[in-house]
């Protein structure tokens, strides 16, 4: 499963610039893990915290050379 994460103003892609703080239910990620998909097809953990219902991470656009993230889903064993 794949998780893209990009950011528009008025219907156009927009890089945002810096540290991007991600908040989402923390039920979608029960279960797997999480991995950065780059641009050379290499992919690095991407760890999150559980704060009460929900999963935050943070995602670095400071060097980005494209407004988007890919974030792979993968399934743990249970």
């Amino acid at each position: 499963t794949l998780l893209s994460v990009c950011f528009e103003v008025s219907g156009k892609l927009t890089r945002p610039k810096g540290e991007v703080k991600i908040t989402m239910p923390a039920e979608l990620l029960n279960g797997v893990t999480l991995a950065l998909l780059n641009a050379d097809d290499t992919e690095i953990e991407l760890p999150y915290i559980v704060e009460g219902e929900n999963a935050v991470f943070t995602l670095d656009f400071t060097d980005a050379e494209i407004p988007t993230a890919l974030i792979r889903l993968i399934p743990t064993a249970e």
